[in-house]
């Protein structure tokens, strides 16, 4: 399968609450290479506090 199908194939069994083996997982999350992903949301996050307080300054600035 590629990334897009097993991306889908996981979305799927989360949103539906299904039970899967612990080797479909291994395989889903080794195809969507997990430790990138979890990398990409750290920094998602990071981005998103640097934002909020930006906004926090400028309206502190304007108040």
């Amino acid at each position: 399968m590629t990334e897009k199908q097993e991306y889908k194939e996981l979305q799927r069994c989360l949103k539906d609450n299904q039970t899967i083996s612990i080797q479909k997982l291994k395989r889903l999350l080794e195809t969507l290479d997990f430790d990138q992903l979890t990398q990409s949301n750290k920094d998602l996050r990071r981005q998103n506090q640097k934002l909020r307080r930006r906004i926090e300054r400028f309206k502190n600035m304007e108040g």
